[in-house]
């Protein structure tokens, strides 16, 4: 391994040491350009180049370069070069962590080339657009971005953005967990990168294909990958790159047990990443630090790195790495005794992890209401057009009867002609009309039999709901009560029995104990009493309390705006669903944790129920039509809902469930 390193960085080196000289002597030639008498022209271009050359190395001098060039492309009054330079103050904020204002500007650029008819020079925009919206953690948002620039770029031929483009998808499908599907557009875009020979963007692309196999717990091939690039960016010079390496490289380490080594890359990092001005990647590294010291047992020294990193990814709204700040600090918290701000520390992080898995079901669930709205527009549309169809055939009749009185004025006989034409026209219009009547009343007749549908399922299943009622409260008032009074008779006879009969008494007592539990048991789970009396979320409660009770599963209930009591169609349902899950966890799942959420929002109820078991094969369990599927599917469509199932051997299962609070069932 190490052998293979050092070869990597002697070859890299040969290969890459001129192209540093070169850079640096272009870098000395631009400044001493602007000393002289040039044209406004030539200025700006020598301001824009500078700024390329210094975007990964010096900040500071960025601003400087990007307000020259805005003032003097105000100056010229020139378009064109305004917005070229709003895109430098995007890419500027960008790596600041300024997403909001990174966004702001490249909006305005890609504003600017559609609006003057040249949406291909808004490509780089685009994909800027897409980066930062990755660091927001809005992945499918990004992808959106990339698709849209990958089409400019294939429309252009532009081969450097295509690699590009696809090197940054590569990076959101590994985010995505899609791993096979990430090497592929990394293997790709490193291919175009070194068939263009652009070393630096080659160091990217092996950074990347080391963080894949990172994430796969490919340690030994991570390792390989990112000190090829590390030493690739150490030749170039690209600042940027070599804090990423090193963040990475520390990482790796940590994961094969080198925690010296791991630490002393980790701090180098985080210095060149200062030095730099890079917010989010800065904040990236005290996290590093402060896990490893924290590792170490030296909580009082991670404790600062943490909290600085908290207030950077507050700063710049970085919503993933303050989720994992949140999470180094509950540990940091608890290690140093701070058990109510661990607490703290772990809720916070709790709820953005949640935040960034809703954002991204919100964003499906968009995207299905757009469609739902367009097939309803077009729906409306095709009635629109078939009532204009109607009343079309109502105009031509009138047009030709009144063609036929004038011409009758004229001419008896071409009246005669024209009556006959009328009388033909007049039943053609009548049977169009009975035609589209025809066609109205059996969409309506449609409807009808849907609804009684919904009236029957209604019926049936409240009827069920009640029959389980009444022999819950007959075994409970009844058969319990009976056996109960039978208990205590029979505990009334202990002093009479003889001794030697001891032991046969106390089997047959507890044979009644016994049958009284598994009595209130079979009531209970038919209709149980924290149901009816208290409603869903004392029911869901008691549930996994029990589950947890009986099994070695831990079950987390969460519970969100769940303030008033649901009808009783949704609660039944929600309860029986959530019955019927955790029973198939139990069974089947093999797991050791569940999670259990449930939540209104604006009038939709969601249901998530979350396992770490053995997961299944979805596709297969459909293909078999099990009656356990096909219950569940049937419950959920009973309350209007919809179902996910989201499975897969070996990862566990997410079932979602959501359904809108207030049932209606349209009467005939």
């Amino acid at each position: 391994m190490k052998k293979l390193l050092r070869y990597l960085g002697v070859t890299t080196y040969f290969v890459l040491s001129s192209v540093l000289i070169q850079a640096q002597t272009k870098t000395d030639s631009l400044q001493n350009l602007l000393q002289q008498e040039i044209s406004d022209t030539t200025r700006f271009q020598v301001y824009s180049k500078l700024l390329w050359e210094n975007f990964f190395n010096d900040l500071p001098k960025c601003h400087v370069y990007a307000n020259e060039a805005l003032a003097l492309a105000h100056d010229m009054q020139d378009s064109a070069r305004i917005y070229k330079v709003h895109h430098y103050w995007g890419l500027i904020h960008r790596l600041e962590g300024n997403y909001d204002s990174s966004l702001y500007y490249f909006q305005e650029a890609v504003n600017y080339h559609t609006r003057t008819g040249h949406e291909e020079n808004a490509l780089q925009a685009l994909f800027n657009m897409g980066v930062v919206s990755s660091f927001q953690g809005k992945f499918y948002t990004s992808l959106a971005y990339y698709v849209r620039a990958l089409q400019l770029a294939e429309q252009k031929n532009d081969r450097f953005m295509l690699a590009d483009i696809q090197n940054s998808m590569g990076i959101i499908h590994k985010k995505l967990k899609n791993y096979q599907k990430s090497l592929e557009l990394t293997y790709v875009a490193l291919e175009i990168f070194e068939e263009l020979d652009k070393p630096l963007q080659q160091a990217n692309c092996i950074s990347n294909l080391g963080s894949v196999y990172f994430e796969m717990q490919q340690f030994d091939s991570a390792l390989v990958y990112y000190q090829r690039a590390y030493e690739t960016d150490k030749v170039l010079d690209n600042q940027w790159g070599i804090g990423h390496q090193l963040n990475n490289l520390a990482a790796v380490y940590d994961e094969l047990g080198e925690a010296d080594q791991s630490l002393e890359y980790a701090t180098k990092g985080l210095a060149v990443r200062e030095k730099i001005g890079h917010q989010r990647e800065i904040a990236e590294s005290l996290i590093r630090v402060a896990s490893l010291h924290n590792q170490a047992g030296e909580a009082d020294t991670a404790l600062p790195y943490a909290q600085r990193a908290k207030q950077i990814s507050q700063e710049i709204d970085a919503k993933q790495v303050l989720r994992d700040t949140n999470w180094i600090l509950s540990k940091i918290q608890n290690q140093l005794g701070n058990f109510q701000e661990a607490y703290q520390a772990h809720v916070a992080y709790a709820d953005l992890r949640d935040s960034i898995v809703n954002e991204e079901i919100a964003l499906q669930i968009n995207d299905l209401q757009t469609r739902y709205e367009t097939e309803k527009k077009e729906k409306e549309i095709i009635l629109l057009t078939q009532e204009w169809e109607v009343q079309q055939a109502e105009l031509d009749r009138k047009n030709t009867f009144l063609i036929a009185s004038i011409i009758g004025c004229i001419l008896l006989g071409a009246l005669i002609l024209v009556t006959i034409g009328f009388y033909r026209s007049r039943m053609k219009s009548r049977a169009l009309i009975t035609q589209k009547n025809e066609e109205i009343n059996q969409r309506k007749i449609q409807e009808l039999e849907q609804r009684q549908k919904l009236i029957s399922m209604d019926a049936m299943v409240t009827g069920q709901e009640e029959e389980r009622k009444r022999i819950a409260k007959d075994l409970h008032d009844g058969l319990g009560s009976l056996l109960a009074n039978v208990q205590m008779r029979f505990s009334s006879m202990k002093d009479s029995i003889q001794t030697e009969k001891s032991s046969a008494y106390r089997h047959t007592n507890d044979l009644l104990d016994e049958a009284c539990h598994e009595v209130r048991k079979i009531a209970h789970d038919m209709m149980p009493g924290a149901l009816v009396k208290f409603g869903l979320v004392p029911a869901i409660q008691d549930s996994c309390s029990s589950l947890e009770k009986n099994t070695r599963i831990h079950v987390d209930f969460q519970v969100y705006d769940m303030n008033d009591r649901l009808e009783e169609k949704v609660e039944i349902t929600i309860y029986r669903i959530v019955q019927e899950l955790l029973s198939n966890i139990r069974k089947h799942a093999q797991a050791q944790e569940i999670i259990v959420q449930l939540s209104v929002h604006e009038e939709l109820l969601t249901l998530v129920v979350e396992d770490d078991g053995v997961g299944f094969d979805l596709a297969n369990a459909r293909a078999k039509d099990g009656l356990g599927l096909r219950s569940l599917e049937s419950r959920v469509k009973y309350i209007n809902g919809m179902l996910s199932i989201d499975a897969a051997p070996s990862r566990g299962t997410t079932v979602t469930v959501e359904a809108p609070v207030r049932q209606e069932v349209a009467l005939v």
